[in-house]
């Protein structure tokens, strides 16, 4: 879906190609259902960034994915929600970069374990990405930061204590 954010990242893609800053990514897009890739497909058709872009359909080991990638990104440009995807994310160390957006901002601490973009940034999403790959200090706290957050915030047990907090209080 356009909202999803998609194009965001293939124009950062094609910003960091022509800076001559693409080399240390590769964006791996997931899911695709109808052919959705054709037209990101032909964004990126002849441009250095063509090369650091894998479209990869539907996965059974995004876990193992997420466990390989320096960094997690969520661009929605329209509505959005507190999405699994972003505590996956998180959980795996990832420092986060999301949209601020109503439920996506909740899943962060900006400066502390990601940073917020407007939605449609790409510029602001470039600068992020290229500041994790010149900070490896930033990237590894945000990445320390982003577990104990799922920990803190947002594992079952966490829930199961806040839920019968609130019940015990009725």
């Amino acid at each position: 879906e356009e909202r999803k954010g998609v194009r965001v990242l293939i124009n950062a893609m094609i910003e960091l190609a022509n800076k001559d800053k693409v080399v240390p990514f590769h964006l791996l897009v997931c899911g695709n259902k109808n052919n959705e890739s054709q037209p990101f497909e032909a964004m990126l058709k002849g441009s250095e960034a063509e090369k650091h872009v894998t479209f990869a359909g539907y996965r059974n080991d995004i876990a193992e994915l997420m466990s390989s990638s320096f960094v997690g990104v969520i661009a929605s440009t329209g509505w959005d929600s507190f999405t699994m995807s972003s505590v996956e994310m998180l959980a795996s160390g990832l420092p986060l970069i999301v949209s601020e957006l109503q439920g996506l901002k909740e899943t962060i601490e900006p400066g502390i374990c990601g940073e917020y973009i407007e939605p449609g940034n790409e510029s602001a999403l470039v600068a992020h990405l290229l500041n994790y790959v010149d900070n490896k200090t930033i990237h590894q706290k945000h990445s320390i930061a982003a577990r104990q957050r799922v920990l803190d915030k947002f594992s079952k047990v966490r829930q199961i204590q806040l839920l019968s907090k609130q019940i015990e209080s009725c």
